[in-house]
């Protein structure tokens, strides 16, 4: 007789589908593309570090990353959770063929963006001078963040153009994007290198300008005539809104993940500590790539199968073979962590404990992604920054106890704790939602075993 709780039965029903097995080939697929692309802007990204950190002096090289935190901190106070609604509702819109409202949620988001990106600039001029005299006391830096602020409006600009990619799921498009984008930063660094005229405002102004110079050339990928845009944007306003207005708490509480715990270390510890935990947070920079691949994929696959019958079936597998990666990557980690001496120095070569806990701590997430990104399929973005808020509570609490008493061993403990709150608040939310799972799983097992036999 053919047991339906066997191995065999439980790993077929963990890749059976309505749409057939394709669907786990076309997602390996897509994060394959996606994760090559990252993969290959990581490198220039590296590349431009080097070329620039070798030819300019420490405090040169300090302004110029004054310059490009100012750019992402202003970027992500822009977005106001833009890009995830639009990416969201953009698939819902596509997987039910309504061109009309694809293109009304496109030019609504464009309004929106152009509006907040002329606000964010006119609050960042006003400001950058009252931070660098009184908040910094260094008067020379308001040129520097100015640019900054500049910098994160030609930023803005090229997200929105790569959500929409997103959102109608080209994928290719989004990755040249991504391409386009870092490209001229390399060559034009390589080159003032070679004419040896890289100078601190050189280097600012290659980084600045390289989002306004990849935005024409990406606007006009666009499959959508995005400039001329003439649909009735007021209609789709409230959905919209309904979905951003929580998610810019949600932008806020993770600003702080992974920032705050330097801040803690350098108040409480000593820049030792800062460095040893430095080192092994940027050996798991590759582990935040495949975290972010995962979250871009399935933010829209996910969001266009909103309307699924078998929705909750399909999260749980995402989620069960994403626990798979994340123990075969920790396993991954392990086996490295005995030449942390030989990759980084002597000097690091006691981080291993620290390293392992990191790693723990970010393939942790990768199973609970897919059910926060069903948050925004159905709608509960409330629920998205109730976790991110469980998040900033659980890194500000356990940071203020750990920090002081283990150094960076503690800020690694900490890491660990907000990926604990996390799953525990997702998880807390997400069940309700998921109540029909049990019933989907009993006819799943029983298709499948009917199949078998």
């Amino acid at each position: 007789m053919f047991r339906l709780d066997t191995p065999s039965v439980r790993v077929r029903w963990l890749l059976e589908h309505a749409e057939g097995r394709a669907i786990w080939g076309r997602l390996a697929g897509i994060s394959g593309l996606l994760f090559g692309a990252n993969g290959i802007t990581g490198a220039m990204n590296f590349a431009s570090f080097l070329l620039t950190v070798r030819q300019l002096s420490a405090k040169a090289f300090g302004v110029l990353n004054i310059t490009l935190i100012t750019m992402q901190f202003v970027n992500a106070l822009m977005a106001l959770g833009l890009n995830e609604s639009m990416v969201t509702l953009v698939s819902r819109s596509e997987a039910a063929r309504d061109s009309d409202d694809t293109l009304a949620l496109i030019g609504a988001s464009l309004r929106a963006r152009l509006i907040i990106a002329s606000i964010g600039f006119g609050l960042g001029s006003l400001l950058v001078r009252p931070l660098a005299g009184r908040v910094f006391h260094q008067p020379d830096l308001v040129w520097p963040l100015f640019l900054g602020v500049v910098g994160a409006c030609g930023t803005s600009l090229f997200q929105f153009v790569q959500t929409i990619f997103l959102a109608l799921r080209r994928y290719r498009l989004y990755s040249m994007a991504s391409i386009i984008r870092f490209a001229p930063i390399l060559v034009a660094l390589t080159i003032l290198v070679l004419l040896r005229r890289l100078t601190l405002s050189t280097a600012i102004l290659v980084n600045v300008g390289a989002p306004f110079l990849a935005l024409p050339f990406t606007l006009s990928m666009l499959p959508v005539p995005v400039l001329y845009l003439q649909h009735k944007a007021m209609q789709v306003w409230p959905k919209l809104w309904r979905l951003s207005k929580w998610l810019f708490i949600v932008s806020i509480c993770t600003m702080c993940f992974s920032r705050l715990e330097i801040y803690f270390l350098t108040a409480f510890a000593t820049v030792a500590q800062v460095g040893r935990f430095s080192a092994a947070f940027d050996l798991c920079g590759g582990l935040l790539l495949v975290e972010g691949v995962v979250r871009s994929v399935l933010l829209a696959e996910i969001s266009s199968r909103a309307n699924m019958p078998q929705r909750g079936r399909f999260v749980a597998q995402c989620s069960g073979l994403l626990l798979v990666l994340g123990v075969l990557l920790w396993c991954g980690g392990a086996a490295v962590r005995p030449f942390l001496g030989l990759i980084l120095g002597q000097q690091y070569a006691t981080i291993g404990p620290i390293f392992l806990i990191l790693v723990a701590a970010r393939v942790g997430v990768l199973p609970v992604i897919p059910l926060n990104v069903l948050f925004f399929a159905q709608d509960r973005t409330r629920a998205v920054a109730a976790v991110a808020v469980i998040q900033l509570v659980a890194l500000i609490v356990g940071g203020y106890r750990l920090i002081p008493a283990h150094g960076a061993m503690g800020a690694a403990w900490t890491q660990l704790l907000v990926t604990g709150a996390a799953i525990v608040g997702t998880l807390a939310l997400t069940w309700p939602s998921l109540a029909d799972r049990a019933s989907e799983v009993e006819s799943a097992k029983k298709s499948v075993a009917a199949g078998g036999s």
